[in-house]
């Protein structure tokens, strides 16, 4: 009998395990449900960079072409919202059908968190999680006068980038006292700090929203935490994501995901969990994490596709080297690892000049680079910080010499 293999959320990872189940042989039938109305499943970091700005379409941002489905036979069904789970029967919910399979792959994402009395607004609020999102902040790109944005995390960040190169005035509002406090060493984000306000950003650090003020549903302004009030008709909300957990409630979770095992299995038999709504051991991370990033959404959806279609000594996401990156201005900026309380800090380049690289070492070993229009250290870092390779630290100092050329020599066998 063919096994269905029916995957909920059609994004990243959703794609992408569609794409190595039959990569890695599998031939069964293969459903791919997405909520949106979108036909075509879409790369996301665009939404707030170049699609936001009016330089991509939603066609030049798609993962995959029509014919990829078609040629993989693959059932991509949109507009299909899925609603209630039965794992025993193991059928899924999805507006008026019921539909069976044999194994799930939850690849719900996540959701934007909210601002208190949120409920309130009808207009003037914006998140951006989605292409409908998107366009409805692209309708203000050109038309807003004032943008407020809550959060200076990357979504907030780039979007402030994008809408004050419009004219349009923009005011970020960051509870931590500097820019992705989480996410950056100081060695990065003050330089990022000061190219935002050289942009001609209004950044309030320190700083939280209090109040939405509104009329009629209509958003007319907000407070702050310093009792500051700001008239503006629209307001971005990124103050991060809570993962969708709704479809299996009976599901194991961690830290916010759902807890899943090095191949995605859940708790639940025949159901499995991949990228923002998972959590999963890291050796990087150093234990469980749910890491919100396309790299690590495809690296797990690769893994589970290849479980599920028996591949039993396929590379467990677990042990993949996290890393990130995020477009402003003319940064182009690259992680890889995490950030190291007590690392020693090297630094190549120069930030006067917009082209540097912060690395954080443990002795003689890499264990995280920040790198600001260095994409050489960026790639050389991804596969030396994973070896565990050793580096002769003054060479290290030399931004000419590349990565790769700073190494201690391994002593012959």
């Amino acid at each position: 009998m063919t096994k269905h293999t029916l995957i909920v959320g059609a994004s990243h990872a959703g794609v992408t395990a569609a794409e190595a189940l039959r990569r890695n042989g599998f031939d069964g039938a293969i459903t791919l449900l997405s909520a949106e109305a979108c036909p075509l499943p879409y790369h996301r970091p665009p939404l707030s960079k170049a699609y936001l700005s009016g330089e991509k379409s939603a066609q030049q941002i798609a993962l995959r072409g029509a014919t990829f489905y078609e040629d993989n036979a693959i059932i991509l069904r949109h507009g299909l919202r899925a609603e209630g789970l039965d794992p025993r029967a193991r059928t899924l919910t999805a507006g008026d059908e019921v539909i069976p399979y044999d194994d799930l792959i939850l690849a719900t994402g996540a959701r934007p968190r909210l601002l208190p009395g949120s409920e309130q607004i009808r207009t003037g609020l914006h998140r951006l999680r989605d292409l409908a999102d998107a366009d409805a902040l692209a309708r203000r790109r050109d038309s807003a006068s004032r943008l407020v944005i809550a959060g200076g995390g990357f979504i907030g960040l780039e979007v402030a980038a994008t809408f004050v190169k419009r004219g349009v005035e923009v005011i970020v509002v960051e509870p931590q006292t500097s820019l992705l406090a989480r996410a950056l060493p100081a060695e990065v984000s003050a330089p990022l700090l000061a190219l935002h306000r050289a942009a001609g950003v209004e950044i309030r650090l320190g700083t939280t929203l209090t109040r939405l003020i509104h009329s009629n549903g209509r958003l007319t302004g907000v407070e702050l935490s310093d009792g500051t009030q700001i008239a503006t008709d629209d307001l971005l909300v990124g103050i991060g994501s809570q993962a969708r957990l709704e479809l299996a409630p009976g599901a194991e979770t961690r830290l916010g995901g759902f807890a899943v095992d090095s191949h995605g299995r859940t708790s639940l038999p025949h159901v499995w969990a991949i990228g923002d709504c998972a959590t999963q051991d890291n050796r990087f991370a150093g234990g469980p994490a749910r890491i919100e990033s396309v790299q690590a959404a495809t690296d797990q959806a690769r893994a589970t596709g290849a479980a599920l279609a028996g591949k039993t000594d396929a590379p467990p996401a677990a042990e993949a080297l996290p890393w990130f990156w995020s477009d402003q201005y003319d940064w182009k900026l690259q992680m890889a690892g995490f950030i190291q309380p007590g690392a020693e800090v090297v630094l190549r380049g120069d930030p006067a000049a917009g082209a540097f690289s912060v690395l954080h070492m443990r002795g003689a070993r890499l264990c995280a680079t920040f790198s600001v229009n260095r994409a050489g250290d960026h790639i050389h870092a991804r596969k030396l910080i994973a070896s565990g390779a050793r580096f002769d630290a003054a060479a290290l100092t030399d931004a000419a010499t590349p990565l790769n050329k700073c190494l201690i020599p391994e002593p012959a066998a």
